[in-house]
């Protein structure tokens, strides 16, 4: 991904994104290039944090883990963990925040 030519992205909330690697290092990329985040909930019962990328462990990829986590931690979930997960009628809603970022 060309973070210099982006400016939002959308983070699908998997459990399988919570298990790769390639998944990481992307949302890596994204803080360090200052993007804004927007996270889809797609499952319910997704890993709690000690589960979550659980092949990080260089000490770079640790480090990689934790910014990343933090980051997930201060944004805002759509939906709201509060409701149920989203599906395929929820793409405007996702486009709406999306045009909102780009807006800002």
């Amino acid at each position: 991904m060309d973070i210099k030519s982006c400016k939002v992205m959308v983070v699908v909330l998997t459990k399988a994104f919570y298990q790769s690697m390639s998944c990481l290092e992307e949302m890596d990329r994204a803080i360090k290039g200052k993007l804004e985040i927007v996270t889809v909930r797609h499952e319910k019962d997704l890993p709690k944090e000690d589960d979550q990328w659980t092949k990080a462990i260089s000490e770079e990829d640790k480090l990689m883990r934790f910014e990343v986590m933090e980051k997930l931690r201060s944004v805002n979930y759509y939906p709201p963990f509060s409701e149920e997960i989203m599906n395929e009628n929820d793409l405007d809603a996702v486009k709406d925040i999306v045009e909102k970022k780009l807006n800002k």
